[in-house]
């Protein structure tokens, strides 16, 4: 096949067959004017010639043209590689508002497609289309008078010579499996009464839980939506239960439009959520009603509202490093070869291990992540992100979203997976480099591996039966020396729960045994410095029947159990009292490396439990932590006031003979 492809604004790619006869001088642009070319280069490649064509002109994206060659051979000028030029960079950003703009009297729409050539609006329950015309920095734009709250409406975008049906990139409100998108009133949505509740901002001071909404709300009474569910009282369990737990914050699995599930048959697949299709509209999976253009948005903001109301802060896990369909994608449909990164033969690469890596350093895609945050801090209320694979992401948009997002809220919270992963851009631009961004949450995989143990290769770790080495335990009470970055996990949704993992290294576990190292792994969690984060169940043995990566595996795999609450009482009074105890003690959330090296002191450790010291000028807390049932003797006066629960009691000597934490508070330094 024979084409003509616009490589940048001067420069122009044909791809011609070896076996008809052109004379490669004589080609010219004639539409819409005549415009000559002048021959650079040429190669012949698999029986066709590669020629690179420069013009005195300076083309125009929303624009047709066509080449002619020897005057009888016409082809229109494709898009090539222009989109992933500086120069259409610098000429197509914009700050113009994006989307709809509504109200009663009418509404514009607004589409940023550099590359289109034409743009048809489709309003189909009215059976209108409308045309939309180009305005400025790739903008097309249309005014449709009337009012037209609860409308259905999509794209029909012309970038070559076919038109394909696309989505809005920035719409808030979509039908279900997002179909379609919805104009809204955003004033008609649920509005919140009930203000954030008080938090320092500092990463060490808060407790993050994690849950999936289905997860969470299969096993509850009723015939709520997930989102009413999330925010229905329960006695003592749901969300009577987060109440009691002390958490500070409930970190939800991605709630934007996302494939992988049905959303008018929602029980006919299972999803955790990370396959992006759209990011501003949130899905229907968990709604009432998913084809309400209302009913998502209110019943999220509800469900937002009740958790403040109750004292709950909320963090929403973010996918900014890949989609589900590149291909389908309406972003990448509308300004083909701009949202994905490539390598240097132009091949998509694929860091995220799901067939492509968005191009976050482009200046719209970063524009797209931070309005999209900014967004959902505003219209949702919430108080924090998780970023989905961080690494992928480049410095610089971390850097304007922390920027941007504390200018909203000055508290928020921000952290991701800071794994190194190989993408189309410089190692040193990426946000594995976690120095760059001294206020973000790092996921420490390290931790888990010394307390739980590594699940891929499932060596055996603190809580399941290996030996004490006093200089990983060193590194973990002591946050890495990095307290506010260290984010502190044995569990979450990814690879094997403790429960899983420990009954596949541990031979004939018995519940007690069980209950035992589960109890001391939660009690690391919040010893250690640096930030603590658990996973909703693991503290009452959340089970995925040995699976460790459930993502798409159905609901009886994934959900919270709640009936095993009764079985664990001991083990969530256990981690009630932990969680209390650090939130009184200061010393457990130190925020420095400096503060840690003159509070922390690590004692003469045997070989089969580990001992040190916390103090300040007026108290110390010594640390006793044992990962075996071997009776030990330890002489000590002081109060013992913690041995896997708050007590008070005054001891000259300590009787350790099963695994656990035990602190003991004296009144100087030890």
């Amino acid at each position: 096949m024979q084409k003509a492809y616009l490589e940048d604004y001067q420069n122009i790619k044909l791809i011609l067959k070896n076996d008809i006869q052109y004379d490669f001088n004589i080609v010219h642009i004639c539409e819409p004017t005549l415009i000559q070319m002048e021959l650079v280069s040429k190669k012949l490649i698999s029986s066709c010639w590669h020629l690179e064509y420069k013009v005195s002109t300076v083309l125009k994206t929303h624009i047709d043209y066509y080449v002619y060659v020897n005057d009888d051979l016409q082809l229109h000028l494709d898009l090539g590689k222009i989109t992933r030029t500086a120069l259409f960079e610098q000429k197509n950003y914009t700050e113009e508002v994006l989307g709809v703009l509504y109200n009663k009297e009418s509404t514009e729409f607004r589409l940023w497609t550099p590359t289109a050539k034409e743009v048809i609006l489709v309003l189909p329950n009215l059976k209108v289309e409308y045309h939309l015309n180009y305005y400025k920095e790739g903008i097309w734009r249309f005014k449709v008078y009337g009012d037209l709250d609860g409308e259905p409406y999509y794209y029909m975008v012309r970038i070559n010579q076919e038109f394909v049906n696309t989505l809005d990139p920035y719409a808030i409100s979509s039908s279900a499996n997002s179909k379609y998108n919805y104009v809204i009133d955003i004033n008609k949505t649920y509005q919140q009464i009930y203000p954030r509740p008080a938090f320092s901002g500092y990463l060490t001071d808060s407790v993050i839980c994690e849950m999936h909404l289905k997860d969470f709300g299969y096993m509850l009474p009723g015939n709520k939506s997930y989102y009413q569910k999330a925010s229905q009282s329960y006695s003592n369990i749901g969300l009577d239960y987060l109440k009691q737990l002390g958490i500070s914050h409930v970190q939800v699995l991605p709630l934007n439009s996302f494939a992988g599930v049905d959303e008018l048959n929602p029980d006919s697949q299972y999803n955790w959520g990370y396959n992006p299709v759209e990011y501003f509209s949130v899905t229907n999976w968990y709604s009432t009603n998913p084809n309400d253009p209302y009913c998502s948005i209110n019943e999220l903001k509800e469900m937002i509202d009740v958790y403040h109301k109750n004292g709950l802060l909320v963090n929403l896990d973010v996918v900014f490093n890949h989609v589900y369909d590149y291909k389908t994608f309406s972003l990448n449909q509308l300004v083909p070869g701009y949202v994905f990164r490539t390598n240097e033969i132009d091949f998509m690469t694929n860091g995220s291990g799901c067939g492509n890596d968005l191009s976050t350093e482009r200046l719209m895609i970063r524009r797209l992540i931070k309005d999209t945050l900014i967004y959902y801090t505003k219209m949702f209320g919430f108080d924090g992100y998780r970023f989905d694979l961080m690494g992928l992401i480049d410095i610089e948009t971390m850097k304007q979203i922390e920027s941007e997002l504390k200018n909203i809220n000055p508290c928020i919270v921000l952290y991701g997976e800071g794994w190194e992963m190989a993408t189309g851009l410089e190692k040193s631009k990426l946000a594995f480099n976690r120095n760059e961004l001294p206020n973000f949450g790092y996921f420490n995989d390290q931790f888990r591996n010394i307390v739980k143990g590594n699940p891929f290769n499932l060596a055996k770790g603190l809580i399941t039966e290996s030996n004490i080495d006093s200089t990983q335990l060193q590194r973990v009470v002591k946050g890495f020396n990095n307290p506010l970055q260290s984010l502190n996990f044995i569990e979450c949704h990814d690879n094997y729960t403790v429960y899983d993992q420990t009954t596949l290294t541990i031979r004939n576990i018995s519940l007690q045994k069980r209950k035992d190292y589960l109890k001391l792994g939660l009690q690391m969690l919040f010893i250690s410095q640096g930030i603590p984060f658990i996973h909703l169940g693991m503290e009452f043995g959340r089970t995925k029947k040995g699976y460790d990566n459930s993502y798409n595996l159905p609901i009886d795999i994934n959900k919270i159990d709640w009936d095993n609450i009764n079985e664990y009482q001991d083990v969530i009074s256990s981690l009630k009292d932990i969680i209390t105890l650090r939130k009184n003690i200061y010393l457990f959330r130190l925020r420095t490396n400096k503060e840690i090296e003159k509070h922390i002191i690590i004692t003469d450790n045997k070989s089969d439990y580990f001992d040190y010291v916390l103090y300040d000028e007026e108290v110390s807390y010594r640390v006793i932590i044992s990962n075996n049932y071997n009776t030990h003797n330890i002489k000590i006066n002081g109060v013992l006031i913690f041995n896997g629960n708050i007590v008070e009691s005054n001891i000259e000597e300590l009787v350790i003979d099963k695994p656990g934490v035990y602190i003991i508070k004296q009144n100087k330094k030890s």
